[in-house]
């Protein structure tokens, strides 16, 4: 009995030996898995929180580009606009210019004021459209207006070389003696170019007359045929002032080349028609005047 009970004995604390262990062994388990899942909560939640980061961040630059986007069409939109309004605005202006400059040389000069007054207006410093209102007021006879468009041209262009002809032409009946240093200071600038050279000759020429000077003022002619070989209206010049000096079988010989030249351009090449039909007609009435005073 005694074995027994002892047998007994032993089977028990083996078995709860063994129960322990089980009981040790499932508490670890859980404690071990029970880390496990707090661990994996963990990270999930850290990377829930990180995804939704990003996330937040994406938007963010969504919004940023969706703006910067916005932003360049505006500037993009602004600038197209701009520049067709100034492409409308300066195609405007040429038409303008344009019309002014075909008015001028066919001497509507009413329109051509009228023309080269817009384009001024809206664009004072264009040196070309204020350059031709000082001429066409100059035509017009609206001398003191001419002159003050010339010289708010050189303020702004010293040294232009077309606006001191245009002030000197428009000075010739106001201030001849102004009008004479202003002529001359334009024929000594270095760089002028041939056709205003020529022009300005003539002019000087005209104004050097107009004080008696008129071998200075032949010389002056001369001159500006030597820039423009064969020029009509030189010629012409050149006629008068060789009568005026007192040379008439010179003039008159100058006045006749000046006449024919005039007739062939009338009749072939049509070119400055009106100022031909003048020399035509003056050259043969000054040709006159000077055969009756050489009897």
């Amino acid at each position: 009995m005694a074995a027994y009970i002892g047998s007994y004995a032993t089977a028990a604390s083996v078995l709860i030996t063994i129960l322990a262990v089980i009981i040790t062994v499932a508490l670890g388990l859980s404690a071990y898995f029970g880390f496990a899942v707090t661990r994996n909560n963990r990270l999930g939640r850290a990377l829930r929180t990180s995804i939704d980061e990003l996330d937040r961040k994406r938007q963010e630059l969504e919004a940023i580009y969706d703006d910067r986007i916005a932003q360049l069409e505006t500037q993009i939109g602004n600038y197209h606009d701009g520049l067709m309004s100034e492409v409308v605005a300066r195609s405007g202006l040429m038409r303008e210019l344009v019309a002014g400059e075909l008015s001028y040389r066919r001497s509507d000069y009413h329109a051509a004021l009228d023309h080269f007054g817009r384009v001024h207006e809206l664009e004072p410093s264009n040196a070309e459209a204020t350059y031709y209102l000082g001429r066409t007021l100059t035509n017009l006879d609206k001398l003191d207006e001419a002159i003050t468009v010339f010289e708010r041209l050189l303020a702004t262009e010293p040294g232009d070389v077309r606006a001191m002809r245009g002030l000197a032409l428009a000075l010739r009946f106001r201030n001849a003696d102004r009008a004479r240093d202003v002529a001359s200071a334009a024929l000594a600038l270095a760089s002028i170019p041939a056709d205003v050279r020529h022009d300005l000759h003539n002019e000087f020429a005209l104004l050097l007359r107009d004080y008696g000077e008129h071998e200075k003022a032949l010389l002056q002619h001369q001159a500006a045929l030597v820039v423009r070989p064969g020029d009509t209206a030189t010629e012409y010049f050149i006629g008068v002032a060789e009568l005026l000096c007192g040379r008439l079988e010179r003039g008159k010989a100058r006045l006749k080349i000046a006449r024919e030249r005039a007739r062939i351009e009338l009749e072939d090449r049509a070119l400055r028609p009106l100022w031909a039909a003048v020399i035509a007609w003056s050259a043969a009435f000054v040709q006159e005047d000077a055969g009756e005073a050489d009897r």
